[in-house]
């Protein structure tokens, strides 16, 4: 049930077991604790992955399909559920402990907000610093054909 008007959203695959322990500790040292944490369990669970007791709301989906459509599906939940902020995330990816704080307070003025990126290896050693800022400038205008080349 909903108990906070932000909403972080991920999809959990099987694949994702290996990363989710850095995930879940991410989250939970988030210096914004008022969210709520959704998250699709796309065959997570069953392959014994475990969502542990965390001090945010956790509501776990069970949508299935397309990646696309899982994230589609998600994403009407979210809003059908009337949360004013959604915060996507991914859940192979170690979070910043302010993230959820920094995502809040510019989804205060801004309708979208992206947040940077630091790709770092399995020892947690920095691969590429600012990989976003390497691939799209300020005031530059992302179109449809950009995200599907990129991802």
């Amino acid at each position: 049930m909903k108990s906070n008007k932000v909403a972080c959203i991920g999809v959990l695959y099987p694949s994702m077991k290996v990363f989710s322990k850095y995930y879940f500790e991410s989250l939970e040292s988030q210096s914004f604790k008022d969210f709520d944490l959704i998250l699709n369990d796309d065959g997570y669970i069953l392959d014994n992955g475990i969502i542990p007791k965390a001090s945010n709301n956790i509501i776990v989906t069970k949508f299935k399909g397309t990646p696309t459509t899982i994230r589609l599906k998600l994403f009407q939940y979210v809003v059908s559920m009337n949360y004013e902020y959604i915060i996507f995330t991914d859940t192979d990816d170690t979070i910043a402990p302010n993230r959820v704080e920094i995502s809040y307070n510019y989804l205060n003025t801004h309708d979208h907000f992206i947040n940077e990126l630091n790709i770092i290896d399995e020892n947690n050693l920095l691969i590429e610093k600012n990989y976003l800022s390497n691939r799209i400038t300020n005031n530059s205008q992302i179109i449809i054909n950009n995200i599907f080349h990129y991802n």
